[in-house]
Parts: structure tokens; C-alpha cells; sequence
């Protein structure tokens, strides 16, 4: 049990990762705090307007939205990368 916990966590013994993953969760948390506000000064501002929550939500993803067909087209196998 304990090789196999050693095993998982051994990136963590390189200092530019460390710095990289610490980045990473502060990055995330901070991107949750900033939805969370939004959402509710929507809400407050609207009187609870479901509607215009789910507007609000919806139009967080347009921009990204185009160019989803999109990135799969170059590919010479016609399939898209899973990270994207």
C-alpha cells in the first residue's frame, strides 16, 4: 500500500510541479469564487430570475462555442484531442 501511494504522488518531489499544481488549485478556486458572485449578484439583481441565471450561464459559453467543430477538422484522423 505504501509503494503504491509513493508511486502516486512522486511528481511531487519535483519543485517546478509543486509550484505549478499550487498555482493550478489557487487558479480553479479563484475561477469558482469569481462563478459563485456572478451567479448570485444575478440573482440578486434580477430577484431570483431563474431565467436570467440560466442566460447568464449560458452566454459564459459562447465564446468557446464556435470553435468546437472546428478544432477536430485539422486533425489527419479526423479525431479530436481530449483535452480541449
Amino acid at each position: 500500500m505504501r509503494t503504491t501511494l509513493a508511486g502516486t504522488f512522486r511528481s511531487l518531489s519535483v519543485r517546478n510541479f509543486r509550484l505549478f499544481a499550487a498555482g493550478q488549485v489557487l487558479s480553479v478556486g479563484g475561477t469558482w469564487m469569481m462563478v459563485v458572485a456572478q451567479d448570485w449578484l444575478v440573482l440578486a439583481l434580477t430577484g431570483d430570475s431563474a431565467a436570467a441565471l440560466g442566460a447568464v450561464t449560458a452566454l459564459q459559453f459562447t465564446p468557446r462555442a464556435p470553435a468546437h467543430p472546428v478544432r477536430g477538422a485539422g486533425s489527419p484522423t479526423g479525431t479530436t484531442n481530449a483535452c480541449c
